[in-house]
């Protein structure tokens, strides 16, 4: 039968293997299983939220930008067929006022009834798409409907003239500008007011053209008549153009904004796709690593919150085996010293000595063991910061948030906290603690 001190010595030389192992093993699982694992599973989740996120905007802004692009390319295609049609109506002008004049003569013969006011311009010249013989002062006896305050014939050709000439800002304004006015970009550099000003000045360059015509031009075709036409045409091709050029400009911004976009919506949803391809790598990676009990037997997000309560339970097991270690070594020295220990010194040193029990021989052993238990403290701090930083992980499988279980998690998080913090405070009472023994004959270290 084994005597008591050959039992101390045969646990102590147990509990040094097991806290080898531990220590060993523990040490390299924990790290393989932190940056094999954890780390890249963030890391990945981190590049599918902020792709999925991409992607989203990407998306609403392209719906955005269709929205935007939409009534702009109407609004150019209605600015520019205006445009084309007024212009049309200037360059027919001389020949329309030359044919107007028998008209104005007849309606200036004719009873005029009190009250009627003058016509606008729409009633003197066909509307977009209509043929110029429909309008009313073209047809043949039509009536203009002249004020009676009007007794010759040159008021009654300025009078047309004025009306005419209203006629067209007026067209301007509810045909070209008010389209634009009403395009909304919602561009950041002011592409709205932009339009707004370019369209002010058109119609100013307009008006103050109309103001310097001399009122008797119509007397003359060729030095009155087709001068003024050929100057308003130049005038509204010179104001108007810029206004239609920048309305295209920005079409074909929208344009190549919206391609570049699905671009980029392109390349974000390859990332995503990369990121998921490799979370389920991960899985595979988990299913490699191998405990010292075997596999390890849970899912991969089960196995990231697990982490730090093992990170945890490694540290206490490693506290727990060295506080042995020292209980036994203590008792094996104090049988030493009473003289019940058969062994002699150089035996029992060789035996009962233990690298992680003072006194020790140089300064690595104490570093290492101190490396060894910041290095479990640091693992477990930044595992924590990461599991409980993303609620994905505690959804159900309806993907909703789950307060209980993630409550429970923190709950044992917190216990982990004490754990650990306890077993550090052990490992650093064994490091300060100093073990003599005394042996037959003097002291022994």
């Amino acid at each position: 039968m084994a005597s008591y001190p050959e039992v101390i010595l045969n646990d102590l030389q147990a509990a040094k293997r097991n806290f080898n192992r531990l220590v060993r093993i523990g040490l390299l699982l924990t790290l393989v299983c932190h940056f094999y694992v954890i780390e890249p599973y963030f890391i990945y989740k981190a590049e599918e939220k902020a792709a999925s996120e991409g992607l989203r905007e990407g998306q609403a802004r392209i719906r955005e930008l269709s929205g935007q692009l939409a009534p702009l390319e109407k609004a150019v295609k209605d600015v520019h067929t205006a445009l084309e049609d007024i212009k049309e109506r200037i360059r027919a002008f001389p020949d329309h006022l030359r044919g107007m004049l028998p008209l104005l003569q007849r309606e200036l013969s004719s009873p005029r009834l009190p009250g009627r006011s003058g016509q606008d311009y729409r009633q003197s010249v066909p509307p977009i798409g209509q043929s110029p013989v429909n309008a009313p002062f073209e047809r043949p006896g039509a009536l203009l409907n002249m004020p009676r305050e009007i007794k010759t014939f040159e008021e009654a050709v300025r009078w047309y003239t004025n009306q005419w000439f209203d006629g067209l800002i007026k067209e301007l304004d509810d045909d070209v500008i008010r389209p634009v006015i009403e395009i909304r970009t919602g561009s950041s550099n002011g592409a709205a007011e932009k339009l707004s000003g370019l369209s002010a000045e058109a119609v100013r360059k307009v008006r103050r053209y109309v103001e310097t015509v001399d009122p008797d031009f119509w007397r003359s075709y060729g030095r009155g008549k087709v001068p003024v036409a050929r100057g308003l045409y130049g005038v509204v091709s010179e104001s108007f153009d810029p206004l239609y050029r920048e309305i295209e400009a920005l079409s074909r911004e929208i344009r190549e904004d919206i391609r570049r976009r699905k671009e980029r919506i392109e390349e974000i949803e390859k990332t995503l796709g990369r990121s998921r391809d490799l979370l389920k790598e991960l899985e595979s990676r988990l299913e490699t690593l191998e405990s010292p009990v075997g596999r390890v037997p849970v899912g991969l997000t089960d196995f990231i919150k697990l982490y730090p309560l093992l990170l945890a339970a490694v540290t206490a097991a490693t506290a727990f085996y060295l506080l042995r270690s020292r209980n036994l070594y203590t008792a094996l020295l104090e049988e030493y010293e009473k003289g019940g220990s058969a062994l002699d010194e150089k035996a029992l040193k060789y035996l009962a000595s233990c690298w992680y029990l003072p006194p020790f021989r140089n300064i690595l052993s104490p570093l290492l063991l101190s490396t060894v238990g910041l290095l479990f403290a640091g693992l477990f701090i930044r595992s924590v910061f990461l599991v409980t930083g993303e609620p994905g992980l505690f959804a159900s499988i309806t993907s909703r948030p789950a307060p209980l279980s993630r409550m429970v998690f923190i709950t044992g998080y917190a216990l982990g906290a004490l754990v650990i913090t306890a077993s550090l405070w052990t490992i650093l009472r064994v490091l300060a603690g100093k073990r003599n023994y005394r042996a037959r004959g003097g002291d022994k270290p």
